[in-house]
This record gives C-alpha cells, sequence and structure tokens, in this order.
C-alpha cells in the first residue's frame, strides 16, 4: 500500500532527529541570519565546522567537563574535612588546656607547690601522675594526635608556676597556629 512507503519506522525518525542533524538545521536557520548581519561566508564556515566538531565530540567534551567538575568536588570534600578535623583537635587541645589547669591548681591547693614528683622538663604530661599521696589525675589528658610536636610537654614545674606547652594546628578563637603554653596566668606563646 501506499502508506507504507510515508510512514517511517521509529529508527528512521531517530536517524532523523539525531544531533548533527539538529546542529545542521540550527546552524542553516542561523546562516541566513549571520549571512544578513554582514558576517562573511569564510566566518560562517568556519562556526559551522565548530558546531559539527563540537556536535559529534559533545559526549568526550562532557565527560571530560564533568570529570574536571568531580575532581574538584572530591579536592573541595578533602579539605573541608581536613580543615574540620584540625578545628576539633585544636578545640579539644583548648578544652584540655582548661582541665590541666584546673587539676593543677587543685593540686596546688591540697600540696602548696606545683612541682610534681617524677615529673621534670621534657615530660609528657600524661605521664606525671605523681608518686605516694602527691598524685594528681593527669593521666587521661593526651593530645589528640599525640605524635612529634603534637604532644602536652612540660616545660617547667615550679613551687609557684607551671609552664606546658602544647601546639594549634590551625588558627583558632583569634589564636594563630603554632606552639603555645599554659602557664599559672593562663594561655600565652
Amino acid at each position: 500500500m501506499w502508506y507504507n512507503n510515508v510512514k517511517k519506522t521509529k529508527k528512521q525518525k531517530s536517524k532523523l532527529s539525531s544531533p548533527r542533524k539538529r546542529g545542521s538545521r540550527i546552524f542553516l536557520s542561523m546562516t541566513g541570519f549571520l549571512i544578513k548581519s554582514g558576517m562573511t561566508n569564510r566566518n560562517v564556515f568556519l562556526i559551522y565546522c565548530f558546531i559539527v566538531y563540537f556536535m559529534s565530540k559533545r559526549s568526550k567534551i562532557k565527560i571530560i567537563i564533568y570529570s574536571v567538575l568531580l575532581i574538584i568536588t572530591l579536592a573541595f570534600l578533602v579539605w573541608w574535612f581536613s580543615y574540620n578535623s584540625t578545628q576539633a583537635r585544636d578545640y579539644q587541645r583548648l578544652g584540655d588546656m582548661r582541665v590541666l589547669e584546673a587539676a593543677l591548681n587543685s593540686y596546688f591547693f591540697r600540696f602548696n607547690t606545683y612541682q610534681i614528683p617524677e615529673c621534670g622538663p621534657g615530660s609528657v604530661i600524661n605521664f606525671c601522675t605523681g608518686r605516694g599521696e602527691r598524685t594528681i589525675e593527669v593521666a587521661e589528658i593526651i593530645d589528640p594526635v599525640n605524635l612529634d610536636n603534637l604532644r602536652y610537654v612540660v616545660a617547667d614545674l615550679t613551687a609557684d608556676n607551671f609552664r606546658v606547652e602544647f601546639y594549634l594546628e590551625g588558627s583558632l578563637a583569634g589564636l594563630p597556629s603554632g606552639r603555645y603554653a599554659l602557664t599559672r596566668e593562663g594561655l600565652g606563646r
């Protein structure tokens, strides 16, 4: 029958509406406008070549763009989690210094000295628990990282003052990163 020849299958329809054909149709409609607006045939041809190239390579470009966006997003997430964990550790260090200050002041009120038996300069504070009746509860005060220079180290314990050094990894609460010391007067450098 005659209508069988006119009726197109889905496959034929999809071929006619492929991105390349659509791009060509869009280009042909734009070509008349571009030529009327004063563009030369050479420039129109270059634009046509770009559109055809872009339409044929579109999936490769999308993959590249999506890959770059994925890498940027992952890098941002890694930085964000690192930044937040650094801040959390620094907040814990400041909290530990508050607890340590309270423990050392309590020790001072009981024994009228900050000197702890078997604890001298260079000792890590959680090992300075004392001896006999003169003990102090600092065994649980440990730096979150507890490696190299990230430890709570006793710099000085005298009869009327103490100095415990610690390190902040990032700037926090107006304090830039670096080495700090807890003394009887409070935090300092």
